[in-house]
């Protein structure tokens, strides 16, 4: 090797190594700067958590923690994510509407479920409602007639690792196939008249929410509980909910929605079911 070609490899080697250093100066920036999303977006959860959601009267601790811990982020289409930690309802696309945080909060205080309790979600929405369920109770079990809705969820539940849900595109307001026993069900859009087999699938004692009512209109949030003497009625306020989508539902309710036979299908979600090494604690 004669010194002129010594002498321009020594720039080249001084290039690349400048090279090296520059990129891996900015994957470091990169990574602060989304460790740094990930610090402003808990300290956005932490003020809708401490400051809006106590505000409004939300009092439950685990509750509040529930929501604290699920980003809601994570189960809204890109152009909505910047209202994330705003208590607002948000589109989600297709004339749906994810329900506010403190909406989310009313629902899971008046459920109130514990650790050893499974509930039942009819409608998916984006998942968000679910997700803080699942913080909440044993298992949780998640149907919806719509695939791409429903495979959105699926995919936020994954990425955060929910072991103790189980989701099934199916008409959700037949109840759970095979037939089971709820100790709590949450309807996730309005209807006219509650569904017979979502009653059965409720146990005694249970509780039920459901937006009852116009679902063109305003509806009220029901909170249904099944005595031995029959289902007990509460109010809890005015609410707006797209209607439910299912087939099994009267058509004099209005709610008669067809989709195509391939899709009644059930899919079992192996991965999203209680993990093996859990076991509902002895009552």
């Amino acid at each position: 090797m004669n010194k002129d070609t010594e002498t321009d490899i020594k720039p080249r080697r001084a290039s690349i190594a400048f090279r090296i250093l520059f990129f891996g100066l900015a994957l470091v920036l990169a990574g602060a700067g989304y460790a740094q999303g990930g610090d402003d977006d808990a300290k956005a959860r932490d003020e809708l958590v401490d400051v809006t959601l106590k505000a409004k009267g939300v009092t439950n601790r685990r509750v509040l923690e529930a929501i604290r811990s699920v980003p809601r982020r994570l189960f809204l289409p890109e152009f909505a994510r910047a209202k994330a930690d705003a208590d607002a309802p948000l589109p989600l696309g297709g004339g749906q509407f994810d329900p506010a945080p403190s909406l989310v909060a009313r629902i899971a205080e008046a459920i109130d479920p514990t650790e050893t309790e499974s509930v039942l979600v009819v409608g998916a929405g984006s998942g968000y409602l679910c997700a803080v369920f699942s913080r909440l109770s044993f298992e949780v079990f998640v149907t919806d007639v719509d695939q791409t809705f429903l495979y959105q969820a699926m995919a936020s539940f994954e990425s955060l690792k929910l072991a103790n849900v189980q989701a099934r595109l199916r008409d959700g307001a037949a109840g759970w196939d095979p037939p089971r026993l709820f100790d709590a069900i949450v309807v996730n859009g309005s209807v006219n008249r509650i569904p017979g087999p979502l009653v059965s699938s409720l146990r005694l004692g249970g509780k039920m929410i459901v937006p009852l009512g116009d679902p063109l209109g305003v509806q009220s949030l029901v909170l249904v509980t099944k005595t031995e003497e029959g289902l007990g009625m509460k109010s809890l306020g005015e609410v707006i909910f797209p209607r439910l989508k299912g087939r099994s539902l009267e058509q004099a309710d209005k709610n008669l929605y067809p989709f195509r036979h391939e899709d009644s299908r059930d899919v079992p979600l192996t991965h999203f079911r209680p993990a093996p090494r859990r076991r509902r604690p002895a009552s």
